[in-house]
C-alpha cells in the first residue's frame, strides 16, 4: 500500500510541474505579446526577463531585457534584482 501511495504522490508532482511549465509558457507568450504592442514597457521587460531566467531559457535575451528594464527603472530594487539574477545564471 505504501508503494502505491508513493507512486500516486509522484504522479501528482509530475502533473503539478507540467502545469507550472504550461503556465510559464503561457505567461511568456502574454508578455511577448505585450512587448510587441508596446516595446517601451519596462516592467513587462523585467517580468519577462525574470521568467526566462527562472526557467533557464534564452539567457541572452533575458539579460538584454533585464538591462533595458534596469536602465528604464534605475531606482527599482526589483529590476536590479532581476538583472543580478540574470548575470548569475548566465555566468
Amino acid at each position: 500500500m505504501a508503494l502505491r501511495d508513493e507512486l500516486q504522490d509522484r504522479r501528482h508532482r509530475v502533473d503539478f510541474h507540467r502545469h507550472l511549465r504550461a503556465q510559464a509558457q503561457a505567461g511568456e507568450t502574454r508578455l511577448d505579446e505585450a512587448l510587441a504592442r508596446r516595446g517601451d514597457l519596462a516592467q513587462v521587460k523585467n517580468d519577462l526577463a525574470y521568467l526566462l531566467v527562472d526557467r533557464g531559457t534564452d539567457l541572452e535575451r533575458a539579460l538584454a531585457l533585464a538591462q533595458e528594464a534596469q536602465a528604464a527603472l534605475p531606482a527599482s530594487a526589483v529590476a536590479a534584482d532581476t538583472l543580478g539574477v540574470a548575470y548569475l545564471k548566465k555566468g
